[in-house]
């Protein structure tokens, strides 16, 4: 099944929104700033990759094989 076009857009409105928000707390100056620099800014690192991979792997057959590889 292929994402449809509205798909295809809130991928890439979240991703545009988590790397504004990746790059906010990775440079963040305020009370508690090492861990929103280290912990925080690493969590929308990770949701970066996740978003990514959706984009490009369109297929809901590839998405379903993903854990199925992990295991091996």
């Amino acid at each position: 099944m292929l994402l449809n076009t509205t798909q295809h857009l809130q991928i890439i409105l979240s991703l545009l929104i988590v790397v504004a928000m990746g790059f906010l707390f990775k440079f963040y100056p305020g009370t508690g700033h090492e861990w929103f620099n280290n912990y925080a800014a690493a969590l929308f690192y990770e949701i970066f990759w996740c978003l990514f991979v959706l984009l490009l792997v369109r297929s809901s057959k590839a998405v379903i094989q993903i854990p199925a590889l992990l295991k091996e």
